[in-house]
Order: structure tokens, then C-alpha cells, then sequence
């Protein structure tokens, strides 16, 4: 894109990338990052049927926890804890050195990991694998054979009470890193899982507990309100957003149980309204075709026996009636089963159910190309690099070819 990223090109490129790809009408929502063009760019798309934002959960995690950072006895133990990784990292003695020290120590060989500001989780991955090398990397560093200058060790000494807040620290995130993982898992990660998880994490793992220090709770403090701010979780606008549909739909969270009670109502009555515009003469005779294509030979014989298919209050008071299943269920391959008992719900499920909870798949595209392109394969048309692009990305989904013998 020669232009620049206005919002206003940004939604021109897109609407024109719909149009090439004939997509236009089949647009669910647009998932975005945090940059104000990118969601501005989203609320000026006309084809698109929820016109709420929707970020990136993980871009917007990341944003709460490096507030949360932010304190200065933090950010001085994060910038301590990267100089003694940068140390091992450019020194080849103090690594060498590591890697026996950790043998001797029965530690697993592995090296330390540098935080970078533009990598998600590099801080929680840096501290907590030097944390697990502690004694090794203090071991080395007073190893005059290895660190033969003074001055070099002291500088990148931590004390014991840098040790204990650094525990702390790896502690207090990794669930904000276990949550964000699994928010950009490839597959089976729906935006419907958001609200449910955040509101887990905030209930279990930051409750400020009476043992807390002045550290820990601020940490905690400000990444709940962040949290609560970025991802709406107090409602304080009355809206239902397509996060708190799409949990309706999703078999493990259909009780709300995250929600307050009169948020649960609103949202149910949302729902209700479109399993009524779902409900018309048109969409009724489409999904009585998709249904009477998959019918099995007992189903057609048995008729109207089996259920009402058109009947969207019946299938929406029988919905609410199923046990709500466990969170490491399956909720695509629960739909998969239960498509023909509920097609008028089915159908809304999946559009909603199919929005990704990240961004991430995208910027993974950017990661390809740039493997796609590279030093020696320069000279690649645009066209075909779009193309290779397209089919690694879409590799799994190719059907083996049948090879026929004469």
C-alpha cells in the first residue's frame, strides 16, 4: 500500500481487497490491533454485519501487563536481568561455562532468553528461564577463571531481595502468558473465549491477597484495570458486544457465568433478536436446504418426529437446556454434531464462533513472506508472491491428490 495508512485508505484497500477476493457480503467483523487507523479504518467498512470493534486479545493483554511493568523498581530488575542475559549471550567463555555449570547442577542445557519489546511474552520467558538458572549463572559470574573482572560482576549482580521480587514476577505472569498462548493458538481459538478466560485469570491468579507488598499490588491493580478497560469487562457502555455473543454460542461459557446477572439477560435478549431476523421466509427455506442436504435415511423417514427445524424458539429455549460442557471441550466439533438439532442457531454460531481471537494469523502471513522473499528469490513478482503466500498458509488444507493406476 503506497498510500498512507489513513483510515480512510486503510478502508478503501480493504473494501477493494473484498471485492477482488468476492467476499464482500460474507465479512463477519474485522479483527485489528490497537492502533487508532486500524480500528478507525474498521467502523468506516459498509459491508461488514458487526460494526463493534474487535482487538486483538493478545495485543491488548500485552498493552495491560507492560503498564503493569512500568514501576521503576520493576523496570530496574527488567533491565538488570537483561544485561546479565546480554552478558551470557556475546560473552563465549560465560556461555561455554553455563552450559557445564548447568550440567554439573543437573540443570537442563539450555540457553537464556533476551526480552524484546516487540515480542509478546519476552519478559515473563526472560526472567523465568533465568530465574530456573539461578545458581548457575550466580556460580559463574563468581567463577574468577570465568569472570576475571570484578567490576563485570558486580554490575550484573542481583541481590537476594531482585531474586525474590523476580520469583514474583515470573509467578504474577505467567498466567497472563498461559492466557495469551492460548488466545493465538491457529486453531480453535475463538474470540468466545475471551471474556470467560480474562474474567478466570482475574478472579484466581490477581485477587490482591493480605501477604501482597506495595509491588505486587500495584502490578495487579493496574493491569485489572487495564484489563477491565481494554476488554469492556465492566459494562459500563450497556452494549453487547460480539465478544459476549459469541460466549453465548460457545457451548462452555452459554450460562455467562462471567457476566453480571443483567448483563446475562441483555445479552440472551440480543441473541433472541437474531434468531428473529434469522428467522425470515428467505433465511428459513436456505437452512432448510443446507438441513434436508445432510439429513441421514432414518431422519427423512421419520419427518417432523425428529424436531421442528424452523422453529427458533424451541430451538433456542432447547439450547438453553443442554449441560453446559467443559472448558477443554471442543465447541466447533460439539456444533459439527448438533447442526441439524439446531440449524437456525448453528448458523449463527458459526459466524460468530469464527472470529479469531487474535490478529496473529495475519502477522504470521508478514512472517512468511518474508520467508518467501528473501536475498536470493528477489526478483519474485508481486503477484506470485502473493500467490506462494496464499498456498503455504493454506497448505493444510489441501486434499491429497488421488493417483489413479492403468
Amino acid at each position: 500500500m503506497e498510500e498512507s495508512h489513513t483510515a480512510v485508505n486503510l478502508a478503501h484497500q480493504l473494501e477493494d481487497t473484498f471485492d477482488k477476493w468476492e467476499i464482500g457480503g460474507k465479512i463477519m467483523t474485522v479483527v485489528t490491533d490497537n492502533a487508532r487507523n486500524a480500528i478507525n479504518a474498521v467502523q468506516l467498512l459498509t459491508n461488514i454485519s458487526e460494526t463493534y470493534d474487535v482487538t486483538c486479545a493478545a495485543h491488548s493483554i500485552q498493552l495491560a501487563v507492560n503498564n503493569g511493568l512500568g514501576r521503576d523498581e520493576i523496570t530496574t530488575l527488567i533491565q538488570l536481568s537483561s544485561k546479565m542475559v546480554g552478558h551470557f549471550k556475546h560473552s563465549n567463555i560465560a556461555k561455554h561455562a553455563l552450559t557445564k555449570m548447568q550440567e554439573q547442577l543437573g540443570l537442563t542445557q539450555q540457553s537464556l532468553i533476551q526480552s524484546c519489546k516487540t515480542r509478546w511474552n519476552s519478559v515473563y520467558m526472560m526472567l523465568d528461564r533465568l530465574y530456573a538458572n539461578r545458581c548457575a549463572v550466580t556460580n559463574v559470574l563468581a567463577d574468577r577463571n570465568t569472570t576475571k573482572y570484578v567490576s563485570i560482576a558486580k554490575k550484573l549482580e542481583i541481590t537476594e531481595s531482585d531474586w525474590t521480587k523476580m520469583e514474583t514476577l515470573v509467578i504474577l505472569l505467567k498466567p497472563l502468558q498461559i492466557v495469551t498462548t492460548v488466545f493465538c493458538a491457529e486453531t480453535h481459538s475463538s474470540v468466545s473465549m475471551v471474556r470467560p478466560l480474562l474474567s478466570k485469570v482475574i478472579e484466581k491468579h490477581l485477587q490482591l491477597n493480605k501477604d501482597d507488598n506495595e509491588v505486587v499490588i500495584n502490578f495487579k491493580q493496574t493491569v485489572v484495570s487495564q484489563l477491565k478497560e481494554r476488554f469492556k469487562l465492566n459494562n459500563l457502555e450497556n452494549i453487547v458486544s460480539t465478544r459476549q455473543v459469541s460466549s453465548f454460542f460457545d457451548p462452555r461459557y452459554k450460562e455467562l457465568e462471567h457476566e453480571e446477572i443483567d448483563v446475562r439477560e441483555n445479552i440472551r435478549s440480543k441473541v433472541k433478536n437474531l434468531l428473529v431476523e434469522m428467522n425470515t421466509p428467505d433465511n428459513r427455506e436456505e437452512t432448510n436446504v443446507c438441513v434436508q442436504k445432510n439429513k441421514g435415511a432414518l431422519e427423512f423417514l421419520y419427518g417432523d418426529e425428529v424436531h421442528d427445524i424452523n422453529d427458533a424458539s424451541t430451538q433456542y429455549h432447547s439450547y438453553l437446556t443442554e449441560p453446559q460442557l467443559i472448558y477443554d471441550f471442543d465447541p466447533f466439533g460439539w456444533w459439527k454434531s448438533h447442526e441439524k438439532k439446531y440449524p437456525l442457531i448453528a448458523e449463527l454460531a458459526k459466524k460468530y464462533l469464527s472470529i479469531p481471537a487474535t490478529s496473529v494469523s495475519s502477522e504470521r502471513c508478514f512472517s512468511t513472506a518474508g520467508n518467501v522473499v528473501t536475498s536470493k528469490r528477489n526478483c519474485l513478482a508481486p503477484e506470485n508472491v502473493n500467490m506462494l503466500v496464499f498456498l503455504y498458509q493454506n497448505r493444510n488444507l489441501r486434499r491429497p491428490a488421488s493417483v489413479r493406476r492403468i
